[in-house]
């Protein structure tokens, strides 16, 4: 089994996986998960957060804000969940989907070295529940 394939079987079994449909067609997927210590590490077990992992979307639907409604979406899953905190990470020499983020709201925290040698950025969004 691949790299790939391993991630794909363990967020099916371990975490939510979403797909989005537009018009029936899948148009997107994302995962969230509400622990995530490969990336995050301890912190990642302070029960304050959702993780979201694996966003992508159909190149049919670029320009629709698709990403936006699905990032949204995700974000409002998590705070329905009663958590304080939505995050997500990215490949650090993405600059334009960090820009994207930052963007979207979300605060870069630094970075994180997995694997030896795959520098990855954190980003968190503090959320607030709409009964506050």
């Amino acid at each position: 089994m691949d790299f790939g394939e391993n991630i794909l079987r363990q967020r099916l079994e371990h975490d939510e996986v979403y797909l989005f449909l537009l018009d029936n067609v899948p148009v997107g997927t994302l995962t969230i998960q509400w622990s995530d210590p490969d990336v995050w590490g301890d912190c990642s077990d302070d029960g304050l957060a959702g993780y979201i992992h694996g966003m992508g979307i159909s190149r049919t639907v670029g320009g629709k804000r698709v990403d936006e409604s699905m990032l949204e979406w995700a974000v409002r899953r998590i705070v329905n969940s009663g958590k304080r905190f939505a995050r997500l990470d990215a490949q650090a020499s993405n600059a334009s989907l960090c820009r994207y983020y930052k963007y979207r709201g979300f605060c870069a925290l630094g970075t994180r070295l997995l694997g030896g040698d795959f520098l990855t950025r954190l980003f968190e969004k503090e959320i607030i529940p709409v009964n506050s």
